[in-house]
């Protein structure tokens, strides 16, 4: 009697099976985005990036365009001041900060074309620059939409999705048992 393990076949499978599960993963993880998110235009501008098998690593993302983003961590005097691309966007002026923008609050600009925080163009005629516009346009508090579905995915959804997938795939099948007489 002997017994052989088939592990390239088992090892391919297997791989192909967690890509799978990490795709569930990256599903789940989505719609926790969505369910957190106050806007229609947030839940709109989440995109699903690729599944991908990065040195052994599976991997993917969920991206968040700029209306995400305002969801997710507000805007104005009301934006929360974690959200770790801030300090690179903060008093930037070469990446659309204002700098009539002393502070949080939404502020006029100076004279002249800018790019806004969508990536568009704009023209200030500049008689507002510097004032306070949130009497104009309400600053947005965060849904923290991010951060609350990476915490429950983190603490529950991943480890259980992770030990179901690896329970259901059949190690069984590459095991060969040949009698020999």
């Amino acid at each position: 009697m002997g017994i052989k393990f088939q592990k390239d076949q088992c090892q391919k499978e297997f791989l192909d099976h967690m890509i799978k599960a990490v795709k569930g993963m990256q599903d789940a993880y989505f719609n926790e985005i969505q369910s957190h998110m106050r806007t229609p235009e947030g839940m709109q501008d989440l995109t699903k990036g690729d599944v991908e098998l990065i040195a052994g690593w599976i991997t993917a993302q969920v991206i968040g365009g700029p209306w995400a983003i305002l969801d997710s961590f507000g805007s104005g005097s009301l934006m929360d001041t974690s959200n770790p691309a801030l300090t690179d966007y903060l008093f930037n002026t070469a990446k659309g900060w204002n700098p009539a923008r002393h502070d949080l609050a939404i502020r006029g600009r100076p004279k002249g074309t800018y790019v806004d925080f969508f990536g568009k163009t704009k023209t200030s005629t500049g008689r507002r620059e510097g004032q306070d516009l949130e009497s104009y346009l309400d600053p947005w508090p965060p849904s923290h939409a991010f951060t609350a579905a990476t915490a429950w995915m983190q603490h529950t959804i991943i480890q259980k999705m992770l030990e179901d997938a690896i329970v259901a795939f059949p190690f069984h099948k590459y095991i060969v048992v040949t009698i020999e007489r």
